[in-house]
């Protein structure tokens, strides 16, 4: 383990995946120290580093000297490996840019955010995410440029507004600072109103730092209103002190996860909502339908008897008029036939 002075062994890690970068390997090594190993994990959980494990050297260690178990090949704290020589540190660097800091690995492990992403889960617990794949683009290093800004024989501090104007100088990315807090980074510093010591600048994608200044800001709001609740619940107590948790054990990923799922769950909840909507209105409208052709084939019945009842008036007064006529007809006949008998009876008597 090695026993350097803290910014001799921040600036060899730096200076490590710098070189990985330049030389585009996919992972780089280095003695295993506390710092080395926290700012690792650190990045490792910010979403620059793909992984970080821990290893022994076999052909340094002699004697009776204790041997390291591979299966043990993540640890978060040096402490554990405290006794066994020649242990090193494997960065692994990641060579997917502009990929997402959730996988789906993490949706399906991140529970909903919200009551009705809840709701919609509960209502179908083994579609919520399935299907989902993040996607993934150009073949280029996360850390794209990596600037060391303190030295082992110098180390240089910046004030909260000095910060704030290197950041509007330099190129997207973030700042790395050590302060009373630990390992800190531009955004918290800005969120707690506090300066550091600059490490060292990593050039990231937009993307990327936009994702994680909007992940860090909700981590911090998350912890002012716990310690505002803890305050509230004192009673004339002295409010304690906002507890923050390291970024060495943050997950950046598990909270765009979690983030990334409740809105999935959300979304699909309003999709089943709309499509239940949309099914009801098919059923009003088939019902409509059937209403309209009920409707329309009673006015068709009531057309044809009303046409029936105007035909059969006419019918009856044509069939009277002609059986009077023939009547006059026939007593006029009768009439002239009965003139023309008498005549003749007359002439012969």
């Amino acid at each position: 383990m090695g026993y350097g002075s803290f910014y001799t062994n921040v600036c060899k890690l730096l200076s490590s995946i710098n070189s990985g970068i330049c030389h585009r390997r996919p992972s780089v090594k280095l003695p295993l120290s506390k710092v080395g190993l926290e700012l690792s994990t650190m990045l490792v959980h910010l979403g620059i580093l793909a992984d970080v494990s821990v290893g022994q050297r076999l052909r340094r260690v002699k004697g009776f000297a204790r041997l390291w178990d591979p299966a043990a090949s993540s640890i978060t704290s040096s402490a554990a490996a405290a006794g066994y020589p020649a242990m090193y540190l494997t960065l692994h660097l990641n060579w997917d840019k502009h990929k997402p800091l959730y996988s789906s690995s993490s949706l399906a492990a991140a529970p909903p955010a919200s009551a009705a992403a809840e709701a919609g889960a509960a209502a179908a617990p083994h579609t919520a995410h399935e299907g989902f794949t993040p996607p993934l683009s150009l073949n280029s290093p996360t850390p794209e440029s990596i600037k060391l800004l303190s030295k082992p024989s110098h180390q240089r501090w910046a004030s909260l507004q000095e910060l704030l104007a290197m950041r509007r100088r330099s190129r997207p990315g973030i700042f790395l600072l050590s302060s009373h807090a630990g390992l800190i980074t531009d955004i918290d510093a800005e969120l707690r109103g506090v300066g550091g010591i600059l490490l060292a600048h990593l050039g990231l994608p937009a993307s990327h730092v936009v994702m994680l200044r909007g992940l860090l800001r909700q981590k911090y709001e998350a912890e002012t209103a716990a310690a505002a609740a803890a305050a509230a619940a004192a009673d004339g107590e002295a409010p304690p002190p906002v507890q923050h948790v390291p970024l060495s054990q943050w997950d950046a990923r598990a909270a765009a996860g979690q983030i990334v799922a409740g809105r999935l769950a959300s979304r699909q909840a309003n999709l089943r909502a709309a499509s239940q909507y949309l099914q009801q209105l098919e059923e009003l409208d088939t019902d409509r339908m059937q209403l309209s052709k009920e409707a329309g084939g009673r006015l068709a019945l009531l057309a044809l008897q009303e046409a029936a009842s105007r035909q059969q008036p006419g019918l009856s007064l044509s069939s009277g008029g002609g059986s009077s006529s023939s009547a006059r007809q026939r007593g006029t006949d009768g009439r002239g036939g009965g003139d023309g008998r008498g005549r003749r009876r007359a002439a012969r008597s």
